[in-house]
């Protein structure tokens, strides 16, 4: 995976072009599945884990992505877009409160998509609350991918999937699924099943990695 780019979203005041504030997602870490998992309880790795700098808040994520990573590279992209109700730009007045996403899609179908994703969120517009955490439990299907992502069904940093607040900044939203086929008798988490094709394009296609307000 490569790249810190801002692809960012812009508050924009009324009667004006002047944007009050831009909301940018930076990529961090990302570990994509490049065979299919093995059976539960197998240990073996099935995956290529090209990992991006990181920072020193967001030690467990870094820790969990260089103990999955291989000596395969990839070319694969993440691509990440922040979006409010599908927009890249939404006219707002002072003072009101905007929810976002943040949506992913992989740039190819060479793998079988995402198995940890980590990103920090800044905005200039003001301190950020934690995002969301994922709720619900783990289905076959595409509706709610990121929950695979969620403790205990996957594993997330201390401060859990909706990051950690440092200086006003999100450090290290997100996750990682079940890769190790880790079980409860050996640990409470992760415990969930792997979901392939999360925002891979002939997959789940686009994933909303995120959302908050």
């Amino acid at each position: 995976m490569t790249g810190r780019a801002c692809k960012r979203i812009s508050f924009i005041a009324p009667l004006s072009s002047s944007p009050l504030g831009v909301l940018c997602p930076l990529v961090g870490i990302v570990v994509i599945l490049a065979g299919v998992p093995p059976a539960r309880g197998v240990d073996a790795p099935v995956f290529t884990a090209p990992v991006i700098s990181t920072t020193e808040e967001s030690a467990s994520l870094s820790d969990w992505a260089d103990a999955l990573a291989t000596a395969t590279a990839s070319t694969t992209a993440l691509n990440v877009s922040v979006q409010s109700n599908g927009f890249s730009a939404v006219i707002v007045a002072p003072g009101w409160t905007v929810d976002y996403q943040i949506v992913g899609i992989l740039s190819d179908d060479a793998n079988q998509g995402l198995a940890l994703i980590g990103f920090d969120l800044v905005f200039d517009g003001g301190d950020l609350d934690p995002a969301d955490h994922p709720i619900g439990e783990p289905t076959p299907g595409c509706d709610n991918p990121m929950i695979n992502f969620e403790k205990p069904w996957g594993i997330t940093n201390p401060s859990g999937f909706g990051g950690t607040v440092i200086s006003g900044d999100l450090i290290q939203i997100g996750g990682a699924q079940n890769t190790i086929n880790n079980t409860p008798d050996t640990a409470p988490f992760p415990i969930g099943p792997v979901l392939l094709g999360v925002a891979q394009p002939a997959g789940c296609g686009p994933a909303v990695l995120a959302t908050g307000s």
